[in-house]
């Protein structure tokens, strides 16, 4: 089961606003930083048959190549392993969106329950920077947009699981509209309602 994110979505622009996000996603996110990026290119790999099959970023075809290289011109047979299904001792307890597929060594911070606190909600923009949730930052975000009329605001309910996990953390590596390119490609699809002004008092 995956955890569920609410996208405030432009509906002039079909561009995401931000996304309403619990403690577990923000822990993803945090999460990202601590892990190798040997491992979330060998789980893009395993993940291949849900995409197109092709590699379309250098950071992948480095990882074929080094899969593919000549061991006979390793230092040592067993490098290549630890290049590219690296193990770390930094996955907190809560970050299941990805440490399911991960190797990893255990440490103290397995007892720690993730990065952020769980009584609050926390603002995810488009980009992927995330920041406590506050009115003051909703209506920057606003002026950001160019949204003058909340009636032209939708939200939209996803489900993000490993599958779109790996996803999102691929098309950070491109693209800087993360949660637009990744939920709002298909917008025909989109089960959204309005949001106005009665909706919000």
């Amino acid at each position: 089961m995956g955890v569920k994110l609410k996208l405030l979505v432009n509906s002039e622009t079909k561009k995401v606003v931000f996304a309403e996000a619990g403690k577990e996603f923000v822990d993803f996110l945090m999460g990202l930083m601590e892990i190798p990026l040997g491992s979330i290119l060998r789980l893009w790999k395993q993940n291949s048959e849900n995409r197109d099959g092709n590699s379309t970023l250098s950071l992948e075809k480095l990882y074929e190549s080094i899969y593919l290289f000549d061991e006979s011109y390793l230092q040592k047979s067993d490098l290549r392993n630890s290049v590219l299904d690296p193990k770390f001792s930094s996955v907190t307890k809560t970050s299941r969106l990805l440490k399911s597929s991960y190797s990893y060594s255990q440490s103290s911070r397995d007892e720690i329950d993730g990065y952020v606190k769980g009584a609050a909600y926390y603002m995810v923009k488009d980009d992927l920077s995330i920041t406590p949730s506050s009115t003051i930052s909703s209506i920057n975000l606003f002026n950001i947009h160019g949204v003058k009329d909340i009636s032209f605001l939708l939200e939209k309910t996803v489900e993000v699981d490993g599958t779109k996990a790996l996803e999102l953390v691929r098309t950070a590596f491109y693209s800087n509209t993360v949660l637009t390119d990744v939920f709002m490609s298909n917008d025909q699809s989109m089960a959204s309602t309005s949001k106005n002004e009665g909706e919000t008092n």
